[in-house]
């Protein structure tokens, strides 16, 4: 069995600052105390190192990042549900299929159901574009009143179910 080694306040100090600024493996090797050891006493005093915290800086930087993108992109989204908004009822293409192969046209307005796949498509695009910038993309009406009787009633008839089958179950 190995000795415990008992260590000054000094050479705690040393080690955690060596941590601090130079990391676990390079704190454990200049001052010959185990990287555990190191870890338990940096993390008891808060501290960490140089390089956790570039990490959560650049996490913080990757975050920020993320963000703006997130931002972006709603913005193209609600761009384009305006764009589409406006196009509802718009000229759309038509293709049609003649003797003479695939044929093209336009027509006027768009026929029912192609307008309702547009109507979709706007919908869902702002979905989209309300979830990413954190708004609420449905609405419940609460509108407080609170049926007991029926959950009562509703809880009695599954306890009466659950007897009933207890009995089936027992029986058999």
């Amino acid at each position: 069995m190995s000795e415990r080694r008992t260590y000054t306040d000094l050479q705690r100090q040393d080690a955690v600052g060596l941590y601090e600024r130079d990391g676990l493996a390079e704190a454990a090797r200049a001052t010959s105390v185990p990287k555990s050891t190191i870890r338990g006493w940096a993390a008891a005093a808060g501290v960490r190192t140089c390089g956790s915290e570039q990490t959560r800086a650049a996490n913080e930087v990757r975050a920020l990042g993320m963000e703006e993108r997130r931002q972006n992109i709603a913005e193209a989204l609600f761009t384009e549900v305006e764009r589409s908004l406006a196009d509802l009822d718009g000229p759309v293409a038509v293709y049609s299929m003649g003797r003479d192969g695939l044929g093209t046209g336009t027509a006027p307005r768009p026929n029912p159901k192609d307008r309702q796949a547009r109507v979709v498509a706007v919908a869902v695009l702002l979905d989209k574009a309300l979830l990413l910038t954190g708004q609420a993309t449905e609405r419940v009406d609460d509108t407080g009143e609170y049926d007991l009787e029926a959950d009562l009633r509703a809880a009695q008839a599954r306890d009466a179910e659950l007897h009933r089958l207890r009995l089936v179950v027992g029986s058999s």
